[in-house]
């Protein structure tokens, strides 16, 4: 009993030492290093190129005999018309493209989810949005906001306890370091001050929920084996191939490239409204002359991430290479199921022979979304599959299916 109460003061007391801050201190949009505004020009440059895309897609599908079941934006994304949605990426948005970017359903600028009743303020999210893509606030102006409905003070309590949706006894560092502790240095997330990182600062890493999640998926990738598969790729011809479709603002990607020593060609696709996100928060992670492009006239070479719209697709089939790894988080649900169906067989025609497709969630547990893990157990050829444990590594979302090729 002694030692019970022994242990439990010991515990007690590393809570209290998280919890005051004396371990972490918070990193806010001030603390990031700023985009340098001579590069904003061809940033800029280059988005507009995609707003183009975006604006060409019905006309481009139906000229080249594309199925609009599968080409053009649907479920979740039927919103997203040609005409209008667009933002216009000004400056402080490029530079704040993280903050602004809520992919994996978390709105770092907000500090909380949408879909936890009463986790953020809906009006008030609604108008900082709002100013914020208007251009009606600017720079540390937005950091001000910020200050003034709380944030920081939400982002501080994270150091007692975690957000809701994760968990309501660990805090952030604790979960941070659970997830790490059996995973080799080189694999763990470390995001730049750059593009409006948000969050704690915890053994000298920036942490925050998005942060967790692409641990415990870089973690699941790690359990399985399939970065040692990119490893012996690597050995092999120098570099290994990446495809990544619906990457969102590339966070993810970009945390992968980082840890093979910038030995991983990136290939991302996605709706060109959506690629916006990419080129922005890439720009400021590592440049602009990082990124290429593809249009129909021009497949860009020699670059270390190459963005392709989702409708170019079949004119660049032939130029894509074989992939040592696919990775697709959440987002074959947000498409129909001619969509999925599409990009599974695009897979198995593109997977490496020791290649992988790793796919995160894919059960159907919403009325939108498409029950796309059953369509893959179809058209694939199913390896492994966890929950949240891979091999005892831990993870925070699943399940996690790894797929080969039927070829």
């Amino acid at each position: 009993m002694k030692a019970l109460r022994l242990l439990r003061a010991v515990r007690a007391a590393v809570s209290r030492r998280l919890s005051n801050g004396s371990t972490a201190r918070l990193h806010l949009l001030g603390d990031n290093e700023d985009l340098d505004p001579r590069d904003y020009p061809a940033i800029q440059t280059l988005i507009q190129q995609t707003r183009e895309l975006h604006l060409a897609a019905p006309d481009y599908v139906a000229r080249h005999g594309l199925d609009p079941d599968v080409f053009l934006p649907r479920n979740i994304w039927q919103h997203l018309h040609a005409e209008s949605g667009f933002a216009h990426w000004s400056y402080d948005l490029v530079n704040y493209s993280r903050a602004v970017s809520p992919f994996s359903g978390f709105h770092l600028l907000l500090w909380g989810r949408q879909d936890i009743p009463g986790d953020i303020d809906e009006q008030g999210a609604q108008e900082l949005y709002a100013d914020l893509f208007a251009g009606r606030i600017k720079g540390l102006d937005v950091a001000k906001r910020l200050d003034g409905m709380g944030i920081p003070a939400k982002i501080r309590a994270s150091q007692r306890s975690l957000v809701r949706f994760y968990s309501a006894r660990k805090n952030m560092a604790r979960t941070y370091d659970h997830l790490v502790a059996r995973i080799p240095y080189r694999f763990r997330l470390d995001v730049p001050k750059r593009g409006g990182e948000i969050g704690i600062v915890h053994k000298g890493r920036i942490i925050n929920p998005d942060v967790l999640i692409y641990q415990g998926r870089v973690n699941a990738l790690y359990g399985s084996g399939a970065l040692d598969s990119l490893d012996r790729a690597i050995s092999q011809r120098g570099y290994a191939n990446y495809l990544e479709i619906g990457p969102g603002n590339c966070a993810f990607a970009r945390a992968l490239r980082q840890m093979f020593n910038a030995r991983l060609n990136i290939y991302l696709v996605d709706l060109p409204f959506v690629i916006a996100n990419g080129i922005a928060y890439l720009s400021c992670a590592d440049g602009v002359d990082a990124i290429g492009l593809a249009t129909p006239q021009y497949w860009p070479v020699s670059k270390a991430y190459t963005f392709v719209p989702n409708y170019l697709l079949p004119l660049y089939a032939d130029d894509m290479p074989k992939f040592d790894l696919v990775h697709n988080a959440l987002s074959f649900n947000e498409m129909s199921a001619s969509q999925v169906v599409y990009y599974l067989a695009f897979v198995d025609e593109h997977l490496a022979s020791d290649g992988a497709l790793h796919l995160v969630g894919g059960e159907k547990y919403l009325e939108y979304h498409e029950d796309a893990l059953a369509l893959a157990k179809q058209r694939l050829r199913l390896r492994q599959s966890y929950k949240l444990k891979v091999r005892e590594i831990p993870t925070l979302d699943s399940p996690h299916n790894f797929f080969g090729t039927t070829r």
